[in-house]
């Protein structure tokens, strides 16, 4: 008895400095969070820097001191001067505007997220847009990200506990502004698209979410990724390419029972190809239940993916059957459009930060737009997902430079060659000296 004394009283004082260290730190963080949100700003500085490096730890350190001032921005009650300290240092620290609706951290360096991605096991989410996504002009496709689906609850959760997040800038977002001339400026930006990579821990892409989803659709991809990473198979290629076959050529046999619901003869439809695919796009709802069970019998699966590849659907004859008005149609088949009552929350306040808009305008407003995510996503869904995932199956995504350069090009129509992206052509005039262009 006497000779376990020592034991017992070793064991005591390490389990009394293992708790005394968790307060310390746990202490040191609220100091923190409350210095980045401080007046002074060489504190603050310091305090966001040490913060950023801290990742998650650190954005949820700030997240949980700032929560009290977040709810009375919502209500709109809050002191204006005190949340811009708050919401730039949230920003700063996640590199997201809006991260205090998200809580998303993001990494900016590539060789990082894949660091953290081979330590954790987690798949990276690899995000190309025109702009910066901390800031407020970023491209549109970026804007409607942060406020419809990084917002969303099932969304953010599936991105913060299941992947490593990266983001990248393509190039500039072209900003336009329209001046009445009567004191009133409207100050947007023009063109450009953004793309969801998802990536293994070696930078390889795995699978390709191009332009704007509803929050249902974008979750219910990303689940299965996450059931392929759950089963510690994302470095297979050939799992992936398997995924990557079966996803398009499921998404290609939907196509094609979608419009032979409509009514779709292809011996009298419309052969006008829709020749819009700026940024609208088709609504999926759960893919095969084998994508997920693919796992547990992998060359089955394999052998499945080839034989479907052989007798895949001519996708350019479903693309010649579906004209505008058919997207349209396409999309009111589905109810994938419905925002969360926290997206919906925040929408509002961007939409109208002091509360001025009746409740009438504000719900036509939502309406409005769920019909518009419901068009982007059937159209990025059977348009352009099942383009790239061809593409995919035919380079194996290795190289990522690479493989972006060629979305790019080929399927948003803004290459890296045209300076101007399509928004001005030295051929044309238009009245104007040097044709507007201002150097």
């Amino acid at each position: 008895m006497l000779k376990s004394a020592p034991a017992k009283l070793l064991f005591s004082i390490l389990s009394l400095l293992i708790i005394t260290s968790a307060a310390f730190a746990e202490a040191s963080l609220k100091q923190l969070a409350e210095d980045a949100i401080s007046e002074d700003r060489t504190a603050s500085d310091a305090a966001i820097k040490e913060l950023r490096n801290r990742g998650y730890e650190g954005l949820n350190a700030l997240l949980r001191e700032s929560r009290s001032s977040i709810e009375a921005h919502y209500s709109q009650t809050g002191d204006p001067d005190k949340w811009n300290l708050i919401s730039h240092a949230i920003d700063s620290v996640a590199r997201q505007k809006d991260a205090w609706a998200s809580g998303l951290y993001w990494h900016t360096d590539l060789d990082a997220a894949k660091a953290e991605s081979a330590r954790t096991g987690k798949p990276i989410i690899s995000l190309r847009l025109l702009g910066n996504l901390d800031e407020e002009l970023s491209c549109a496709n970026s804007r409607f990200f942060r406020a419809i689906l990084y917002t969303d609850p099932k969304v953010s959760s599936l991105m913060r506990n299941g992947f490593v997040l990266h983001w990248r800038s393509q190039r500039p977002a072209p900003v336009m502004t329209v001046d009445y001339g009567n004191g009133r400026k409207l100050v947007t930006t023009i063109t450009g698209n953004s793309i969801h990579y998802v990536l293994n821990s070696k930078g390889e892409v795995l699978d390709a979410l191009p332009g704007l989803y509803s929050p249902n659709v974008f979750s219910e991809q990303l689940r299965t990724i996450e059931a392929i990473r759950a089963a510690q198979l994302v470095e297979s290629s050939i799992v992936v390419r398997a995924h990557q076959t079966r996803t398009r050529n499921s998404l290609l046999v939907r196509w094609r029972g979608d419009l032979e619901l409509l009514g779709n003869d292809p011996e009298t439809a419309d052969k006008t190809v829709d020749s819009d695919i700026e940024s609208i796009a088709i609504a999926s709802d759960e893919l095969p239940s084998a994508v997920i069970a693919a796992p547990r019998a992998v060359t089955k699966f394999v052998a499945e993916s080839s034989l479907l590849r052989l007798t895949a659907i001519d996708r350019a004859e479903l693309l010649a059957n579906t004209d505008f008005t058919k997207w349209r149609e396409l999309a009111r088949l589905y109810d994938e459009s419905v925002l969360s009552e926290q997206s919906i929350r925040f929408i509002r306040l961007k939409a109208d930060p002091k509360g001025e808009r009746s409740d009438s305008d504000l719900r036509k407003m939502s309406a409005r737009l769920a019909e518009t995510i419901a068009l982007d996503t059937v159209r990025n869904q059977y348009l352009f997902r099942t383009n790239l995932l061809g593409w995919l199956t035919e380079s194996g995504g290795r190289d990522l430079d690479k493989f972006n350069e060629r979305i790019y090009s080929e399927l948003f129509l803004t290459p890296d060659s045209d300076a101007w992206l399509g928004l001005y052509s030295p051929a044309d005039f238009n009245g104007i000296a040097y044709n507007g262009v201002v150097k």
